[in-house]
């Protein structure tokens, strides 16, 4: 009788320790709780370049940009399409299929889009409950050709504002056009030409102020001052607005780079004092054999010594380090064809900066390294240094991305919120890293996965390292990983676009992440809570060829043991 229920035991232990087995691989770090998903493919065979969200009073926003939108290359021409849909509708655990994107504008511009930049407008305007303090306007650099001549014109964009009044949210459908097309009232935006003609390297809008780089130059960077109700500035359909001139910053020499040389700059605008222009300064130079990483913050003096505008700067290295040129080919920028000689190409790292509205904290995400520069006023320095601003200065921590994969993650976007305290991490794997800290920082399981501590602390300034500790830190609270689209159906997608907003003004919600995907769809997740435990099914997918072989051994035995039987 105990031989012929030998199979069925054998077989119920089997199954019993693969459960086991699977009940043992419990998530590392939390995620959040999924709000809802919307299915919805809406961009066509050519994915677009870059995508911008952003969400005023109950709508979401979305604009999407291509770079060079043509299959002729001669005549490939930037275009931008905006959409928008209703944010209450995404915040509902139940999907409405009547909840669709509405295009409200197809614009084709007269030449490639180089650059976009998102940054706040400040109208004079006082938002209400319903309103978020978040960035609200785009800014499109790109070339126009006439001749001999090269322009370079920004066009800026406020999002959710028309040129005329509209009753009840309610706008005509714009067609899809191979021009351009306009919802009626059209969005308020106005053309910007730049001086001069050479190449623009970096391009950033914070405000009231363009900042740029351009090469050849004999100026590190160049600001130039928004005029004021840019937006209310009357403009016919061909007239631009013309900027005769600009401020230049640092000075620098202009040399020819060695051949296997490359080098990059990327500038953001941070705090400072009324009347005191500050840059943070992220450059890359890498080699076939190493790249250079350093980050430098840059502020202009208020001395009236200093007879020309390009001798009242100065300058303080944050961050400087070199590591050995990677073999592997992650979000890199490739040089391999320098003055008509074919080199080996040389692989350099992309930094992907991001800066919160109240441009007090700046994140970087290199490789798999985030730092985070957060300004203080009460940091003192040497009383022997002549500086004008000494008691300023930014306290400065790096930390690796944590091993949940069995390589390093690659960050390949950002997203902060206004405050500084929420932080979203895309990787090239799809994983998305929510970090909390401060008020935002709710109390979660502490999570259980190694993480990487101790060489990094060399590379910060010894006047930073000491202040490490003087502030908040920032700590993984959730993440979303790749297996996760897996069950919400977006496995085969990229996420190209996220969105921290804090909706608690009007829904029942606190912070919310919206990620969008390469196709159009958008799922919302609740920041402030997070799922009980890990689902059964994703253990399952993601170690399903160990759990077959598992299974199929079982079955083995269990055969065996029935055939003797």
């Amino acid at each position: 009788m105990t031989a012929q229920y030998r199979p069925l035991i054998m077989l119920a232990a089997g199954i019993t320790f693969v459960y086991l087995i699977i009940s043992l691989h419990s998530a590392p770090y939390p995620y959040p709780k999924n709000i809802m998903v919307s299915r919805e493919d809406l961009f066509e065979s050519v994915k677009p370049n870059g995508i911008f969200i952003s969400v005023q009073k109950d709508w979401v926003y979305l604009t999407a940009i291509w770079k060079e939108h043509e299959a002729n290359y001669e005549d490939a021409t930037g275009l931008i399409r905006q959409y928008r849909r209703p944010l209450h509708l995404l915040l509902r655990d139940n999907y409405d299929p009547r909840n669709s994107w509405q295009l409200l504008y197809n614009h084709r511009l007269e030449g490639p889009i180089t650059h976009i930049s998102s940054f706040y407008y400040n109208d004079g305007s006082t938002p209400s409950n319903t309103e978020y303090n978040e960035n609200n306007a785009l800014a499109i650099l790109y070339q126009s050709h006439g001749k001999e001549d090269i322009k370079y014109i920004i066009r800026l964009y406020h999002i959710g504002n028309y040129e005329d009044e509209i009753s009840n949210n309610i706008l005509d459908n714009c067609q899809i056009s191979p021009r351009t097309c306009h919802i009626k009232p059209s969005f308020k935006y106005q053309d910007i030409i730049l001086p001069g003609t050479t190449s623009i390297k970096s391009f950033h809008v914070d405000g009231s102020i363009i900042l740029y780089s351009r090469s050849p130059d004999d100026a590190k960077f160049r600001t130039i001052l928004i005029p004021e109700n840019v937006f209310d500035i009357s403009k016919s359909k061909t007239d631009a607005l013309t900027l005769k001139s600009s401020d230049p910053g640092p000075i620098q020499k202009v040399g020819r780079l060695d051949p296997v040389t490359k080098k990059t700059s990327t500038f953001r605008r941070v705090y400072a004092v009324s009347g005191v222009i500050r840059v943070l300064n992220v450059e890359v130079t890498a080699t076939d054999e190493t790249w250079k990483f350093q980050v430098s913050v840059i502020h202009n003096s208020s001395s009236s010594e200093e007879t020309d505008k390009r001798f009242r700067w100065r300058s303080k290295k944050l961050i400087a380090y070199e590591r050995p040129t990677s073999p592997k080919k992650f979000e890199y920028e490739q040089f391999d064809f320098v003055r008509g000689i074919t080199f080996t190409p040389i692989t350099v790292p992309k930094p992907v900066v991001v800066t919160a509205k109240n441009v007090t904290t700046i994140c970087i995400g290199l490789n798999n390294i985030l730092f985070t520069f957060d300004y203080s006023n009460t940091t003192t320095t040497d009383s022997n240094q002549q500086d004008t601003h000494s008691t300023e200065a930014f306290i400065v921590r790096s930390e690796f991305l944590p091993l949940l994969e069995e390589s390093p993650f690659q960050v390949v976007g950002t997203e902060i919120n206004a405050n500084g305290n929420l932080l979203a991490l895309v990787t090239q794997e799809n994983y998305v890293l929510i970090y909390k800290r401060g008020d935002a920082n709710i109390n979660i399981s502490p999570p259980s996965a190694q993480t990487k501590k101790g060489w990094f602390t060399g590379l910060i300034d010894a006047d930073n390292r000491q202040n490490r500790q003087t502030e908040d830190n920032w700590e993984l609270r959730m993440v979303i990983p790749s297996t996760d689209l897996d069950v919400l159906g977006q496995s085969e997608l990229d996420v190209i676009a996220v969105k921290i907003l804090n909706v608690s003004g009007f829904q029942n919600y606190g912070n919310v992440l919206l990620s969008l995907y390469e196709n159009g769809d958008i799922t919302t997740f609740d920041l402030n809570n997070s799922e009980q435990e890990m689902k059964f099914w994703f253990v399952i997918r993601k170690q399903w060829h160990m759990y077959i072989g598992m299974i199929c051994v079982i079955l083995g035995f269990v055969w065996n043991e029935a055939k003797m039987g």
